[in-house]
């Protein structure tokens, strides 16, 4: 129940066939559906459940993975999180330009993040927990102001 999410998990076959469109660039965006629960919304049998789990502080690692495995260039990954998404909702964000937001994100792409070392998110379901992956966010920037520093 700790990993019951909509839509449910799919096969590595899925995963496979879904890193492949990233890499060919069928899939333009790489977004995160953040929905933590409280330890007690995962008590019950599955089906009873609330699904979700938290993963909006470890997008930018596990995003990271794909340029670790050679499916993607930073800089393509970077467009896939940041002006991928905004394009497919329509929205002027998603890039750095005078006169718009200073939405950014700073990291170290050489380090690596232990995953629940350090965690915010009230959820603490993960299937990620206690993996390191590539990539540490130093800094994250709203409006031009620091909202996180690790």
């Amino acid at each position: 129940s700790l990993y019951h999410v909509q839509p449910p998990l799919r096969s590595t076959a899925d995963r496979d066939g879904l890193r492949e469109a990233v890499k060919a660039g069928v899939i333009s965006a790489i977004s995160s559906h953040h929905q933590p629960h409280e330890a007690d919304a995962k008590l019950a049998p599955f089906g009873e459940t609330e699904p979700g789990i938290s993963s909006a502080e470890i997008l930018l690692p596990l995003a990271m993975t794909l340029v670790d495995d050679g499916l993607l260039d930073l800089p393509t990954l970077l467009a896939r999180l940041t002006s991928g998404p905004a394009a497919a909702l329509q929205l002027s964000a998603g890039r750095l330009q005078a006169g718009q937001p200073a939405d950014l994100v700073l990291f170290d792409p050489h380090s690596s993040t232990l995953v629940g070392e350090s965690w915010y998110s009230k959820g603490r379901n993960c299937p990620f927990m206690g993996h390191c992956l590539p990539g540490s966010v130093r800094y994250t920037l709203v409006d031009g102001h620091i909202s996180y520093q690790a």
